[in-house]
């Protein structure tokens, strides 16, 4: 009898490393994606950020603190090919996965709609923060410009990634077992 939960346990524990091993992959290859110049295209002059989403559907279905580690990793990757380098997108994608995680294990539903919601939010918060930080504060003479031209319809741009990220990330998290994605969800609906 103990040997047989031994087992178990020890399955459990090898799916998810071997999913979490996964999404490492994957944000690896989308940030090489979304920092490499000419492998996205720009429409307009707006870049694409798709690590935005990512992170999202991430803690949609590994939770916060899983959320929260995986965003950190994703915004120090973005931070290391940035401008400025000082940590900005690794504390927001910190805190947006975070927050995802914890709305999606207290109070809302794993769903596309939910993803969609929240994937533009976080991308409208992660935009909005940063041009505000970085343009408004310090000054910049067309910062206004900057956010209806640039900043916004990146927020929108993002939310393209959506479904490539969703539906193999829900199909993941079946596929490995995830005890946190099952059908069990909060009585609460929003």
């Amino acid at each position: 009898m103990k040997g047989g939960i031994q087992r178990m346990i020890k399955k459990e524990k090898k799916q998810v490393y071997l999913r979490w091993g996964i999404l490492a992959v994957i944000i690896l290859f989308v940030s090489l994606l979304q920092n490499t110049g000419g492998l996205l295209p720009k429409i307009y002059g707006v870049s694409a950020m798709p690590l935005i989403p990512l992170v999202v559907c991430i803690a949609m279905f590994e939770r916060e603190m899983a959320g929260a580690c995986f965003g950190m990793f994703a915004g120090m990757l973005w931070d290391a090919v940035g401008a400025w380098g000082d940590g900005f997108h690794a504390v927001v994608l910190l805190i947006i996965g975070c927050v995802c995680g914890l709305l999606l294990h207290y109070l809302m539903r794993v769903n596309f709609i939910t993803a969609l919601l929240l994937s533009a939010c976080a991308a409208l918060l992660h935009n909005f923060l940063y041009w505000l930080i970085f343009l408004a504060i310090p000054g910049y003479a067309g910062a206004l410009s900057a956010l209806v031209r640039f900043y916004l319809p990146a927020s929108l741009y993002a939310l393209v990634f959506l479904p490539l990220f969703f539906f193999p990330l829900r199909a993941l998290g079946r596929k490995l077992k995830n005890p946190l994605s099952t059908n069990e969800e909060p009585s609460v609906i929003l």
